[in-house]
């Protein structure tokens, strides 16, 4: 059966199941009509912890951990993509004698994680008070997390499903990092470092601070604290109610993290790499060695290793802390800004600095990488037909990757096309339309293995995207507006017709183009005479829209700052908003399976949300509304639904009734003579909100929209 006609009684299942594997702060107030379904939240490294007994590592990666196997260092195995955070991951603390992992992920707050299974990593608890949570260190039973925005936030995570703020300290401006020592936290607070009392954790207490160059993030040893910034800084702490500065040692650029063991500081430079400095007389600390191109973002340090990230996770052997050696890298997928396309049961996603990431989305809840290929260059755009998927690279041109097994997928072509960025691509049979920029080139991939050039639209702006119909091309361009180009002739392309105002992409509708007009949201463009395009209906957005798709009757449009919105476009003079989720941003592409949108997005890389519209669609061939329902209180009264049914109508009338999120709330079947004309059903249980009712007659089936506000009577 169809996706978009399921029955109402799997919908809830599915509803079920999501909320019972996803926090409701995903699934619910920020949305209409709309409603996460599962993500594939990994892009780029951020930070990363070891466990040296199990030999496993713990590299946070956007929105998500990945579980690694490193008993063989040289080559570090996924063993798990299952720890998948609410938010963006800043931090990790790990307790290897419970063994569970704290993640401190911004908006998303403090996650704690069951990691005893490696492979099955469970969620435990989570604390999502904290605004911008950017790291934490967990001692006795308290989580101490530095919120950037609030200060000093101690969690009490005896009971990790339970956990409870239990005290909260604001600091001056933006508590970065904290590290905790004995009964003291130290925490790096943007120009300053704060001193904090904690033998109480009810009862924090600000018993001291110091001034200095720069805070960006603190360790502490002993009776000193290190802190980055303008290079590192040596504060004696041994008296907490008096630090001071004892100690200072430059770097190239800009110090950006900092861990220590022993007698040696390991200190991730911004622009430089990862430098050993001898902390040994920490009045003169010393750099001994440097790792170029290592520890740029965050360095963390577990018995004899290291683990320091900048385009890369990088674990080091310290057993010589003067020279460590690389043992082992392990590349995280990077920005997916460009595009994603779907078939069957994988999304293939661009990888700005590799080339495609093939994902497993059988099941939503539980996406998971299965291969990789690389192209020549990164690749910015991608679509998908049969068993080929084409890239659009970043300055290399067209690549083809046999995707018929996508466990294996493989380049088998590659068509060179010019010197910029290739962003959207639109297939028709033989020909391939690549928005180049400057320029559309036409490529023919009649044999997919030797793509060539067979002519080139010589765009006169900048071409963001492009759409083929028969044989006409549209191309959105940002400052020239929507362009109708004759391809009756491939080799020579010409335009015919133009529709000013700013187009950044296009969909087609039956006879007309969606255009994403920016400042303008979605315009709606009649282009039955090619030489005239014009406007025929228009749908403002809250932000500026940049990406269209389209699956009628509804289009989905991602706005700069609004999120993605779905378009009611059955009516193209006439389209209006349907439903949208807005917790999303930076929006690359959309594509669409059944009634499920696939969003591929910078920092949180592919969600995945079901239009919930389709929960309440007609299952059965019959006709809808044949019966003539009619609703004759709204909101509903006493408890009541009422309505009216024709009195000729006989049989079994069934009614369910859903929510705005597409969940069936209650069902309900009874037998109505012929003669009666009334229809009431009890939905005084259901809290106040907006709800659809489908009422099927032997006839038809019929929706009908009602509301029950509270105390209603």
């Amino acid at each position: 059966m169809n996706r978009a006609l399921r029955s109402a009684t799997v919908l809830l299942a599915l509803a079920l199941a999501l909320m019972a594997a996803w926090p409701m702060s995903a699934l619910a107030a920020d949305s209409l009509n709309m409603r996460t379904a599962g993500r594939w939240p990994f892009g780029g490294e951020s930070v990363a912890v070891g466990d040296e007994t199990r030999q496993l590592v713990f590299c946070g990666s956007s929105g998500g951990v990945y579980v690694l196997d490193a008993s063989n260092p040289e080559s570090l195995r996924v063993v798990s993509e299952r720890i998948q955070t609410r938010g963006i991951v800043r931090d990790l603390f790990y307790d290897a004698a419970n063994f569970r992992l704290y993640v401190a992920c911004l908006e998303g707050g403090l996650e704690i994680w069951d990691v005893a299974t490696p492979t099955s990593p469970s969620r435990l608890g989570a604390f999502a008070a904290a605004t911008r949570a950017c790291a934490v260190v967990v001692s006795g039973g308290s989580a101490f997390v530095a919120d950037r925005d609030s200060g000093l936030r101690i969690v009490n995570v005896t009971d990790p499903a339970n956990p409870y703020q239990a005290a909260r300290l604001e600091t001056p401006v933006s508590a970065f990092d904290v590290a905790v020592q004995g009964s003291y936290a130290y925490i790096a607070d943007s120009s300053s470092v704060r001193v904090v009392d904690v033998s109480t954790p009810s009862d924090p207490r600000e018993v001291g601070h110091c001034d200095t160059i720069w805070a960006t993030a603190i360790a502490a040893s002993g009776q000193y604290a290190y802190v980055t910034g303008a290079g590192l800084q040596v504060l004696n702490v041994a008296d907490p109610a008096r630090p001071y500065k004892m100690g200072f040692c430059p770097v190239p650029s800009w110090a950006v993290d900092v861990a220590v063991t022993g007698s040696y500081a390991y200190v991730s430079d911004h622009s430089y790499g990862l430098i050993v400095i001898d902390v040994s007389n920490p009045q003169s600390p010393t750099r001994v060695n440097s790792l170029l191109s290592l520890g740029r973002a965050t360095v963390r340090v577990s018995g004899t290793h290291a683990y320091a990230i900048a385009f890369e996770l990088a674990v080091l052997d310290i057993t010589a802390p003067r020279s460590p050696a690389v043992l082992g890298t392990f590349v995280a997928p990077k920005s997916v800004y460009g595009g994603v396309a779907v078939s069957g049961n994988y999304a293939y996603e661009t990888d700005d600095y590799q080339g495609i990431l093939v994902i497993d989305v059988s099941d939503p809840t539980a996406t998971r990488e299965v291969a990789r290929c690389d192209s020549i260059g990164g690749t910015m755009s991608v679509v998908v037909r049969g068993r080929y998927a084409y890239t659009g690279n970043l300055s290399s041109g067209v690549g083809v990757i046999d995707i018929s097994d996508p466990m294996r997928p493989s380049q088998i072509g590659h068509c060179g096309i010019g010197g910029t960025p290739q962003e959207r691509m639109a297939l028709h049979d033989t020909l391939l339309c690549v928005a180049g920029q400057m320029i559309v080139p036409v490529v023919n991939i009649a044999d997919p293995t030797r793509p060539f050039r067979v002519g080139v639209y010589d765009n006169p702006g900048f071409a963001y995207s492009v759409a083929v119909l028969d044989s006409w091309m549209y191309v959105a361009d940002a400052w020239e507006g929507t362009q109708v180009v004759a391809l009756s002739d491939p080799a020579n392309p010409v335009e015919v017709g133009r529709l000013t105002g700013p187009a950044l992409d296009v969909a087609l509708l039956n006879g007309y183009v969606l255009v994403a007009a920016s400042g303008d949201g979605l315009r709606v463009v009649d282009v039955t005479d090619a030489q005239s395009p014009r406007e025929v209906g228009r749908c403002a957005t809250p932000s500026d829209v940049y990406c269209v798709a389209v699956s009628p009757p509804y289009a989905y449009v991602a706005c700069d700052s609004g999120g993605i919105r779905i378009i009611d476009v059955s009516d193209p003079t006439n389209p209006r908003e349907a439903g949208y989720y807005t917790d999303v941003e930076a929006v690359g592409s959309i594509a669409l399976q059944g009634d499920l949108v696939y969003v591929a997005a910078g920092g949180t890389n592919l969600n995945i949300f079901e239009n919930t519209l389709y929960g309440i669609v007609d299952a059965s061939p019959k006709p809808v509304g044949a019966s003539g329902v009619r609703l004759l209180e709204n909101p509903a009264r006493n408890g009541l639904l009422r309505l009216a049914i024709p009195p000729s109508v006989a049989g079994a009338v069934k009614l369910g009734v859903f929510d705005v999120s597409g969940r069936c709330m209650l069902e309900r079947r009874t037998q109505k003579c012929g003669g009666c004309s009334r229809f009431a059903v009890r939905v005084g249980t259901l809290p106040a909100g907006a709800y659809v009712a489908r009422v099927t007659l032997p006839d038809g089936e019929q929706l009908v929209k009602f509301t029950i506000v509270a105390g209603g009577r």
